[in-house]
C-alpha cells in the first residue's frame, strides 16, 4: 500500500484512488532527483520511444533495390502526390496487427560535454506496448535495471533506480499535462502526442495540411495536428512507409526529429502471415538538447496476451522496485518548495 511518510492509515480500500497519496513536486526538477539525468536522459528516451515503433507496411523488410522503394529522387512535377485518403488507408492496414508489441532494445546516447567532446553511452532493455496508452521501457546495464519509464491510461512516469539508496519516481497525469509539467520531464511535446507519434494508431480523419512533395522529390510530407503543435510525417511516395518524423511546438519551432530505417517483420502470435513490420533503427535529435540518441529493436513480436498487465500498473511497479520517494508533477507552482516527505511502501 502506498501512503505518505508518517501516515498511519493502513485500511485504505483496494479501489480507492491513490493519486492524492503522492506528494506534489514543483520546479525544474524535484527534490534530489538527479538534475543531469532528467533533461538529458528522460527527454531522449521518451523521444526515442515515441518514434521507435513507427511501422512499415510490407510482407518482408524493404530494401533499397526492391521494386516500389524509392532509390533516387522523383521529379515532383511529373506526378501528383498520393492523397491523404491513400496514406491514411495504408496506415490503418499497417497497424491492424500492431495492437501489442514486445521487443528487446539497445539504446545509445551521444552527448557533448563542456569541452565539445562527444561521449557515447550504451544500455540495453526491453519495450512493451499495448494500444493505445500503455508503454513500458526498462533501461539496463549488465542486467541491472537503472531506469524505467512508462505510461498507462491515466499516468506517465519516470523511475530512477540508479541510486539504490534513494530510488525516485516522477509521475504525471495525462489529463493535467501542460507544457510546464512536460518540460520538467524533459518532454518537448504532450505525453499523449508521443504515443500518437508512435504511428501505431490510425491517422486522424483529416490532416492539418494536404500531402505535398518535398523539394527534393524524395518523400511526400503530410502534417498532422497535435495537442500543443503539429507533427510532419515523411512517407515513401510508393510504399507510403514513414521514413522521417518532425514535431513542432505551437510557435512552429522544430522540437524533435527522427529518421527510421531497417524494416523488420513483426511476428504476431496466432497468425501465419501478417503485413506488420516496424523500423528497427531510429535516430533521434532534439535541437534543444546537446544529446542525440539511437535506438535499435531486436526480435519484435506481438505476443497478444503474453504481455503482463502489471508492467503498466504504477502502484505495482513502485512496490516491486522498492521506490520510497514518488512525486506527482503538478503544473501550478507551490507557494513554497516543501522538503521531500516521500512515500512509504508497505
Amino acid at each position: 500500500m502506498i501512503v505518505r511518510a508518517g501516515d498511519r492509515r493502513h485500511n485504505v480500500p483496494p479501489t480507492a484512488p491513490w493519486r492524492s497519496e503522492l506528494p506534489p513536486c514543483h520546479g525544474p526538477v524535484c527534490g534530489s532527483v538527479r538534475r543531469g539525468i532528467v533533461p538529458r536522459v528522460v527527454s531522449l528516451i521518451f523521444a526515442v520511444i515515441s518514434l521507435l515503433l513507427l511501422p512499415a507496411c510490407a510482407d518482408r523488410p524493404a530494401k533499397p533495390g526492391d521494386q516500389g522503394v524509392v532509390a533516387r529522387p522523383l521529379n515532383p512535377a511529373s506526378k501528383a502526390a498520393p492523397t491523404y485518403e491513400d496514406i491514411a488507408r495504408a496506415q490503418a492496414l499497417r497497424v491492424a496487427d500492431l495492437d501489442r508489441l514486445w521487443a528487446r532494445a539497445t539504446l545509445r546516447l551521444y552527448t557533448i560535454d563542456k569541452d565539445g567532446e562527444t561521449n557515447e553511452e550504451e544500455a540495453d532493455g526491453h519495450v512493451q506496448y499495448i494500444r493505445d496508452r500503455k508503454l513500458f521501457l526498462a533501461v539496463k546495464k549488465l542486467g541491472e535495471t537503472y531506469f524505467q519509464l512508462g505510461s498507462n491510461d491515466t499516468f506517465f512516469w519516470w523511475i530512477d533506480l540508479s541510486d539504490s539508496d534513494h530510488k525516485v519516481a516522477l509521475v504525471g497525469e495525462h489529463a493535467k499535462a501542460s507544457p510546464k509539467t512536460a518540460s520538467r520531464f524533459g518532454l518537448p511535446v504532450h505525453p499523449l502526442d508521443l504515443i500518437d507519434v508512435l504511428c501505431l494508431l490510425p491517422f486522424p480523419d483529416a490532416p492539418a495540411s494536404a500531402p505535398a512533395w518535398t523539394p527534393d522529390g524524395r518523400y511526400v510530407a503530410v502534417t498532422l495536428a497535435g495537442r500543443w503543435g503539429t507533427r510532419r510525417v515523411f512517407v515513401d511516395p510508393k510504399t507510403l512507409v514513414p521514413r522521417r518524423v518532425e514535431a513542432f511546438d505551437a510557435r512552429g519551432a522544430l522540437v524533435l526529429s527522427a529518421a527510421m530505417s531497417r524494416d523488420e517483420a513483426v511476428k504476431v502470435k496466432g497468425l501465419a502471415t501478417t503485413s506488420a513490420s516496424i523500423a528497427t533503427v531510429i535516430e533521434i535529435d532534439v535541437p534543444a538538447s546537446r544529446t542525440r540518441a539511437k535506438m535499435s529493436l531486436h526480435d519484435p513480436e506481438n505476443r497478444r496476451d503474453g504481455i503482463s498487465a502489471s508492467a503498466f500498473d504504477l502502484k505495482t511497479l513502485l512496490e516491486r522496485y522498492g521506490v520510497a520517494d514518488a512525486r506527482l508533477m503538478e503544473s501550478e507552482p507551490a507557494p513554497k518548495a516543501a522538503p521531500i516527505a516521500g512515500v512509504k511502501i508497505r
